[in-house]
């Protein structure tokens, strides 16, 4: 993976960190709903 992106364009590498902020930001609400139902239940 760390390879192909490292030869990848410029765009592709920004690309890849969107993706990869956006997968992290969905993981960390999907935790925080998941303590927020935890917590009510």
């Amino acid at each position: 993976f760390l390879v192909t992106w490292k030869q990848g364009s410029r765009e592709g590498e920004r690309q890849v960190e969107e993706e990869m902020r956006e997968a992290l930001e969905v993981n960390l609400r999907d935790k925080e709903s998941m303590r927020v139902l935890f917590c009510s239940a």
